[in-house]
């Protein structure tokens, strides 16, 4: 049986090749794919209003809370998308927004008791997907993998 790549809200339309094929692309296909499957693993152990919209907010806030335009700049995003995306996690319960203590005219997105529960569970279903893509890759190549993607994100492009 052939196994088709998935591309999850993405463009189907693979012509010109170099579109679907780039390493971007194919980047971009696995990230949607992990988030995918991290958000529905998370319904599953308990969370059943989470999605891949709110992991896309989530991992931008420090345990200790972050101000609005700092998620923006740690996204690529405006503020107000931003907004947009705190507005669906607090009625999910995830975060709250609270005045920051250090000044009171800009604002904290803080995890609620619900959403540092979903950052715990996280763990258990990271474990999982890393020995589901070990049965699948091998377990060098799933540690090459590891070490080569780190590499990749500390790369910054000269052109």
């Amino acid at each position: 049986m052939e196994r088709q790549t998935l591309f999850r809200g993405l463009a189907k339309d693979r012509q010109p090749a170099f579109r679907t094929g780039n390493l971007g692309r194919l980047l971009l296909t696995a990230h949607t794919n992990w988030q995918g499957a991290l958000a529905r693993e998370l319904r599953n152990e308990g969370f059943p209003s989470v999605r891949r919209t709110h992991l896309s907010l989530l991992r931008h806030i420090d345990m200790d809370g972050t101000r609005i335009t700092e998620i923006a700049d740690r996204a690529g995003v405006t503020k107000q998308a931003v907004g947009q995306l705190v507005a669906t996690c607090v009625e999910a319960g995830l975060v709250d927004v609270v005045s920051d203590p250090n000044d009171r005219r800009a604002k904290l997105v803080r995890f609620t008791d619900a959403g540092r529960a979903l950052i715990l569970a996280q763990l258990n279903v990271f474990e999982r997907l890393d020995a589901e893509l070990i049965d699948l890759l091998g377990d060098k190549a799933y540690k090459d993998l590891r070490v080569t993607l780190e590499k990749f994100a500390d790369w910054q492009p000269s052109l």
